[in-house]
């Protein structure tokens, strides 16, 4: 994620030195997931070469309460037997408070899966009546979603699916198949899930990133503890059911990040303000796809902005000078598409190509590390480009040992 001048005012909540270092730390592990790269994923994941039968979708939102444990049913089953489903299903977006209602990120998907499915109609069918189950002889049920944290919503959503005998007879004969469709889950959700009696398949975009999967060792030990002490005015300081995610998309934060990032203490004496005020991301994060905003502000992060004035490097085509990126990125030991991603900011599909093009350039092994080749071009790109802004050898930096930035 990019620091801004609104998360250098967060940053300064942690008044030490120490503590201001992971925090920033922790800064550059968060995922954003932009919009575009949203919509683009959602296109992909229900093209016809994934789901080529007739399918049903269902978006994943927080479902009424009942008085007993499982959730209302997605259809009304008839009175007499035998008892089918019939009527509409329930609505794909629905507030739960009648006060002043509010629209979760199921009304963004909603709007994109109905964009989706009025260009493929005769395949694609968003939440569909029973009727329509029947007419199209559906195949696929699947539920979207973004991210998955704790996987208690996705299995109530199959729990509102699975109570009509309807459609526990459809699978039983095997005529119907589940998915759960996601941009991101954690590990944990995704194990849960895989548990459910509708047996569902889980198709992912990346595994999301937590606190626990991002930090390992002594890292690991001291980004929890910066988090409970300063979080500790939350009921959830590491998140819900302490999941600890570090994704953001960029107009709303999830409700299980760190509630350093989503929660406002309102103390005279130590007040928080979070990251994410009310859990809007638009302030905190910036959205920019100019290639060269994003090579400048890597360089410079990693002590090589020399790169940039190097008159073999302006002449390189956009997929090259990515590819240079992720091979100077690599010697700082990012190496991961996941930590590359929260890093850069650049999409996946980028990065993998990238990755790609500076494998066919030399720059990196098939296990992304700096070959010798690679060493030689950064060091040739440096030279040249500390020559292009006059400065001298003794100036020059250029990393000998792996290390992140602080």
């Amino acid at each position: 994620m990019r620091i801004n001048n609104v998360c250098k005012a967060w940053l300064e909540q942690f008044r030490s030195a120490k503590n201001q270092s992971l925090a920033k730390k922790l800064l550059r592990k968060l995922r954003v997931v932009t919009d575009k790269e949203l919509t683009s994923w959602l296109k992909h994941s229900l093209d016809i070469s994934n789901f080529k039968n007739p399918t049903a979708i269902y978006i994943e939102r927080e479902l009424q309460k009942t008085k007993s444990k499982l959730p209302p049913p997605m259809y009304k089953q008839s009175s007499r037997r035998p008892r089918r489903i019939e009527g509409s299903a329930a609505q794909a977006v629905q507030s739960l408070k009648y006060s002043t209602q509010t629209i979760g990120s199921e009304g963004k998907i909603a709007t994109k899966l109905d964009q989706i499915c009025s260009r493929n109609r005769k395949r694609l069918f968003l939440q569909p009546s029973a009727t329509k189950l029947r007419d199209e002889k559906v195949r696929n049920f699947v539920i979207v979603t973004d991210l998955v944290g704790s996987g208690d919503r996705i299995c109530k959503l199959l729990d509102s699916l699975w109570r009509p005998q309807t459609i526990k007879s459809w699978n039983s004969y095997g005529l119907i198949k589940f998915y759960v469709l996601c941009y991101a889950i954690t590990e944990g959700a995704e194990a849960i899930i895989s548990k459910h009696s509708t047996n569902p398949i889980v198709i992912k975009k990346i595994i999301c990133p937590t606190i626990k999967n991002s930090f390992i060792g002594n890292d690991l030990v001291e980004i929890e503890k910066l988090c409970k002490e300063h979080g500790a005015f939350s009921k959830n300081p590491l998140g819900y059911k302490n999941s600890g995610t570090l994704i953001a998309f960029d107009d709303k934060a999830p409700n299980n990040m760190p509630a350093i990032f989503i929660e406002r203490r309102k103390s005279i004496k130590q007040p928080w303000m979070p990251l994410f005020p009310e859990r809007l991301t638009s302030d905190a994060i910036t959205v920019n796809t100019s290639q060269d905003i994003t090579e400048a502000e890597i360089f410079k992060l990693l002590g090589c902005d020399e790169i940039l004035s190097s008159t073999d490097y302006q002449r390189m085509d956009n997929n090259s000078r990515l590819a240079i990126v992720l091979a100077v990125a690599a010697g700082f030991g990012y190496t991961q598409i996941s930590d590359l991603a929260s890093l850069t900011d650049l999409s996946l599909e980028q990065i993998v190509g990238a990755s790609r093009q500076a494998q066919e350039l030399g720059l990196l092994s098939p296990r992304k590390k700096v070959t010798n080749a690679g060493k030689r071009k950064l060091r040739k790109l440096m030279d040249d480009g500390s020559a292009a802004v006059g400065k001298s050898d003794q100036d020059m930096y250029y990393p000998r040992q792996l290390r992140a930035p602080v």
